[in-house]
């Protein structure tokens, strides 16, 4: 077995960090025997559905399903009669921009597990982790951990990444080999490449890297230079925003050159579904043709990216309304999140012209068409929210509704989309379907869904990792162990880089002191602010640690709190500082902010006369 490792974060928002493998722990110590037997099993494999079926789940892996009598139930075992309802996979949300805030919403609806493409950094690994060893509740998470991103036509663009936070530019194919195995090393569960903005020579290492360690590419591919149709040729695996393959089987590719990729500008901008409006019907066959020749897998994100034009539009804009009423959820969930939320889905009325209208409506039904002829020509499709676009576990059910009322695809290849498909797209061996050793991730509902594939929403029971899961929403929600707000998405390693800054640009020039200076000794302090921390993590449990905060204005009498605990502090010079942490306060996963304090009085008594955290 794999080792694992506890991390403590030092300045960020996470503390678990997984070593080797994203397999789970089972939240029983014990291997508990859990049967559900009498439902009907649709069990995501695309087959007949199995009336009278029995599973058996021991610990959190299937370890057998199949009919009544030929599937010997272990004595002991808890029981779940599920006669008279459906028996169907765990759904997948195909591309989740994670926060916490989403976690117990997705086991509402019974989306156990969640592709994160918007790359989390090392907190998307312990928020990952975190779930898996049983810190709090919430869907299994697969990260990609950082995208890759190009350097624009020129080769010209700049680093952007921080530590902590953002994606990678990639100058050159050996940045992409380089930065693709280091992606690999930190954790990543698949890799991510951000944007189209280089040339496909650049990407093709990214693809080989990734395959030859088994994981799954998958690309936001809007252009300029690689769209959906070249990534599918270098062996990307998925394209989300439905590859921008609009652009590439237009009648007018000047006008598309920009969709989905600059936005096109002014009050109107484009989206990735606009081209399908001038989808040119000759050039259709060749693209699914090879699409399907490379196994690539479409995700058309139709709530997120055909806003108000699938026939659904105003029902989903009442589900999701009704969905926040919810005080429980409101109480942890970011007014802005649900502000996003609710643009998303406002009538195009309200902010379209006719004439916009009238083109849009005709580039979805056009871009619906096409998925439904790459299904039947064998092609597949994923199911995905594209959170915050769309509401976290609902938007899953809607996206499939729409495969169903506008794409007119049959139920069951619409139940594989939001499982085995999604699952097989991604490399993930052990989820998407109901067979001996996948994990125990399950679904159960009152109503056939291949009658209607609306009967998802009508759910008896979720089972996750091996255990039923209690619906609700709870205030008090544990996911928030990591985060560094409540208010929003902030991942950053060091909290408050504008205050920071701010507080820099209040230094006297006379003031200032060269980099490695020796710390003054003054009579009236500066204000400190801190720029960084190294380590980043540190294990769970370790013994005492010494970390390295780099920062501004730091004196020789400057001491470092954790809480109201002063830390041993070693004054290395006015912008570095050496603090010992003491075992007791690494015994448990969470979040640990640090603060350095300079005596008093200070120079400046607004700013204060504490750092940031970090």
């Amino acid at each position: 077995m794999k080792r694992y490792r506890f991390w403590r974060w030092l300045g960020a928002s996470f503390a678990l960090i997984l070593t080797g493998s994203t397999a789970s722990l089972s939240a029983q110590d014990a291997q508990t025997v859990l049967v559900i037997s009498g439902g009907t099993l649709i069990d995501g494999l695309g087959g007949a559905p199995l009336e009278n079926a029995v599973i058996v789940i021991e610990g959190n892996r299937i370890s057998a399903a199949g009919a009544e009598g030929d599937v010997a139930i272990p004595n002991g075992a808890q029981r779940v009669d599920a006669s008279g309802k459906y028996i169907l996979p765990g759904l997948i949300d195909g591309k989740s921009n994670w926060n916490f805030q989403y976690g117990e919403a997705y086991l509402n609806w019974g989306v156990t597990s969640a592709i994160v493409s918007g790359g989390r950094n090392d907190q998307g690994i312990a928020d990952r982790d975190a779930i898996n060893h049983g810190i709090f509740a919430g869907p299994r998470l697969f990260q990609a951990v950082v995208g890759l991103r190009g350097p624009g036509p020129g080769l010209d663009g700049r680093q952007s990444y921080e530590p902590g936070a953002g994606d990678i530019t990639s100058f050159s194919p050996e940045d992409s080999r380089r930065y693709t195995r280091e992606i690999i090393a930190a954790g990543a569960d698949f890799i991510v490449i951000g944007d189209g903005n280089g040339p496909i020579e650049l990407w093709r290492p990214v693809v080989e890297e990734a395959h030859a360690a088994g994981l799954a590419v998958s690309c936001r591919c809007m252009g300029p230079q690689m769209r959906g149709l070249d990534a599918a040729e270098i062996g990307v695996d998925v394209m989300v925003h439905f590859g921008n393959i609009g652009s590439s089987i237009t009648t007018e590719p000047e006008r598309w050159a920009d969709a989905g990729n600059t936005g096109g500008g002014g009050p109107e901008p484009t989206g990735a579904s606009d081209p399908f409006a001038t989808m040119d019907e000759a050039q259709v066959p060749e693209a699914i043709q090879l699409l399907i020749e490379n196994n690539a897998y479409l995700s058309p994100e139709f709530v997120a990216l055909d806003r108000g034009f699938y026939s659904s539009a105003a029902r989903v804009r009442e589900e999701d309304h009704a969905l926040f009423e919810n005080q429980d959820l409101r109480a942890y969930y970011s007014d802005a999140a649900v502000f996003d939320l609710f643009d998303n889905v406002r009538p195009p009325e309200e902010y379209l012209s006719p004439a916009t209208i009238a083109e849009r409506a005709a580039a979805f039904l056009k871009k619906a068409e096409f998925a439904r002829r790459f299904v039947e020509a064998g092609g597949k499709l994923v199911a995905s929210s594209d959170i915050t676009q769309a509401a976290p576990g609902l938007g899953v059910h809607q996206e499939m509704a729409i495969m169903q009322e506008d794409v007119r695809i049959p139920q069951m290849k619409i139940i594989q989309a939001a499982t085995k498909w999604n699952a097989d797209a991604h490399r993930l061996n052990d989820i998407g379907s109901i067979e001996p050793g996948k994990f125990a991730d399950l679904l159960i509902v009152n109503a056939n869904p291949l009658d209607d594939i609306m009967n998802t929403r009508d759910i008896h029971m979720v089972v996750k990792n091996g255990d039923i899961w209690e619906f609700g929403y709870r205030p008090n929600y544990g996911g928030r162990l990591f985060a560094n707000s409540m208010a929003g998405d902030d991942r950053s390693i060091v909290e408050g880089a504008d205050w920071a800054a701010a507080v820099r640009g209040t230094i006297n020039r006379r003031d200032r002191l060269e980099k490695g200076a020796p710390a003054p000794d003054p009579c009236i302090s500066p204000t400190p602010a801190i720029d960084a921390i190294s380590p980043r993590t540190i294990a769970q449990n370790s013994p005492e640690t010494v970390v390295t905060i780099r920062g501004v204005s730091f004196v020789e009498r400057s001491k470092v709190f954790f809480g109201e605990t002063e830390l041993p502090t070693e004054i290395v010079s006015n912008d570095v500082l050496r603090v010992t942490l003491p075992e007791e306060i690494l015994s448990e996963a969470g979040k640990l902010k640090l603060v350095v304090k300079n005596p008093l009085p200070v120079s400046d008594p607004a700013w204060g006369d504490t750092s940031n955290a970090a």
